[in-house]
């Protein structure tokens, strides 16, 4: 038997109503997802990742044969201080 599972969605909320969503994690050179702040505060900061996999199975003169495992949905939370916030002063159109 063989299995295989992969990252299908990835999906932040940032706790003031903004929510990103990527197919694959990004890098330091190219992030995933980019937020800014608005407000010092504490942010209830949420990732969800949807897993998705399959098995293959063959064996005893059975032809292999591949099973999807479904969606598999694991979040967490975690309590996100803003403590600094810059302003940023821009021409007017």
């Amino acid at each position: 038997m063989r299995a295989n599972a992969r990252v299908a969605e990835l999906r932040w909320q940032t706790g003031d109503g903004h929510t990103y969503t990527s197919t694959d994690c990004g890098s330091l050179q190219a992030p995933a997802a980019l937020h800014t702040y608005q407000a010092r505060g504490t942010y209830q900061l949420t990732l969800t990742a949807v897993w998705n996999g399959s098995y293959t199975y063959t064996g005893n003169g059975i032809t292999p044969q591949t099973v999807p495992l479904g969606e598999v949905r694991i979040a967490q939370t975690r309590a996100y201080p803003v403590i600094e916030i810059r302003s940023i002063l821009t021409p007017s159109p």
